[in-house]
């Protein structure tokens, strides 16, 4: 399942589904050409509380997913760190291939050409919403930056 997100917005969600839930990044600004961003950061905050004491997702599961239409498979990343129940805990991910893997976060490293050609017509951009196996979660999302050239 994908969920809009809002840019500037705090967001928070009490999740109750079984499935992985992804934010949706909405068209304006993220998606399109993006490829003067090749080399900055996607930077974000993100904090999740179980209100049920359930196991964690492995970590096999990517954070971030992005496709472009100039190449079939996605790019798949993970946050530097564990995801806290804190608010004000910002991860910064590298727009650069050594941080993105092909189809999932087994896959092989990306390359510069495949990098290039997902930011170049950006198709979708997710966050993951979801962190753990419990019943009932909240996630919220302080804020969501693709820095870019200007």
């Amino acid at each position: 399942s994908d969920l809009q997100l809002a840019v500037n917005e705090y967001i928070t969600f009490i999740i109750t589904s079984p499935t992985q839930v992804y934010w949706l990044a909405p068209s304006y600004p993220f998606l399109g050409d993006r490829g003067l961003s090749y080399g900055y950061n996607i930077v974000l905050s993100v904090f999740s509380e179980d209100l049920v004491d359930e196991p964690k997702f492995s970590d096999s599961l990517p954070d971030v997913i992005m496709q472009g239409s100039f190449i079939s498979e996605q790019l798949v990343s993970s946050f530097p760190g564990e995801v806290s129940s804190n608010p004000g805990n910002p991860f910064s991910i590298p727009l650069l291939e050594s941080s993105w893997k092909v189809g999932d976060m087994d896959g092989p490293v990306a390359t510069y050409s495949q990098l290039i050609q997902v930011l170049s017509n950006l198709t979708s951009l997710r966050v993951r919403a979801r962190y753990s196996e419990a019943s009932i979660a909240r996630t919220s999302m302080e804020y969501f930056i693709m820095e870019t050239l200007v």
